[in-house]
């Protein structure tokens, strides 16, 4: 597994880590990390979503960077003296470290040279870029699986949602319609049945009263 010196050593120079018991090291104004312009992707966070760092992944790009060192004295071996405890006690500024670094390991190994560590750099970035590029297709899939996809499901939901309140309100309106109608028909049947019957019984009922009648008055 490799190491993390990297890390602390970049982390010493630029970030706010915590120690063991979690507490943070503050490190001067001067040394803070400037963070660079957000790439943009499709991802449109809430206005209470801001950026911050991630330790766990930075030390993982550290420990990329660590892995893929370029053979030879470079940026790497830069950074790590300049960064250097005793360096840093001996010579406060950071540029001046850079310059005793780069002279220290240059009266060593001859070959080092700003072309190398600055080409080194470079290819450092390409790395990350790489290695972001790879993060991003990985979140890009995670968005389309955990938002998008259920979206579309929720977007889906309400249509059929939208398409039962329709039907819900249109069994309502039929219901309405068909109690009015019905109590009407109920009104109208009655009263037709009502004057059936009594049409009925008035006839009916006049024939028997006239039977009582001729009964009295024929004699044969």
């Amino acid at each position: 597994m490799a190491n993390n010196n990297l890390f602390k050593t970049i982390a010493s120079a630029f970030v706010e880590i915590q120690d063991e018991n979690g507490s943070a090291q503050n490190k001067p104004q001067t040394e803070q990390f400037r963070v660079s312009e957000p790439v943009q992707t499709e991802v449109k966070p809430s206005e209470n979503v801001t950026a911050r760092l991630d330790n766990a992944l930075f030390e993982k790009l550290c420990t990329v960077v660590e892995e893929s060192n370029i053979p030879g004295p470079d940026y790497v071996e830069l950074m790590k003296a300049a960064q250097n405890d005793t360096m840093k006690k001996a010579i406060p500024d950071e540029k001046s470290r850079f310059t005793a670094a780069y002279i220290s390991i240059k009266a060593t190994n001859p070959e080092l040279t700003k072309e190398r560590v600055l080409g080194s750099i470079d290819e450092y970035v390409r790395m990350l870029e790489e290695e972001r590029n790879n993060g991003l297709s990985e979140l890009h899939e995670k968005w389309v699986n955990e938002v998008d996809e259920p979206e579309k499901r929720i977007a889906s939901a309400q249509e059929e949602i939208t398409k039962l309140q329709q039907q819900l309100q249109d069994k309502i309106r039929y219901v309405s319609e068909e109690r009015t109608r019905i109590d009407a028909a109920k009104n109208e049947n009655t009263s037709k049945k009502m004057n059936f019957n009594y049409t009925f019984d008035v006839f009916i009922n006049k024939l028997k009263e006239d039977k009582v009648k001729l009964n009295e008055v024929i004699t044969d």
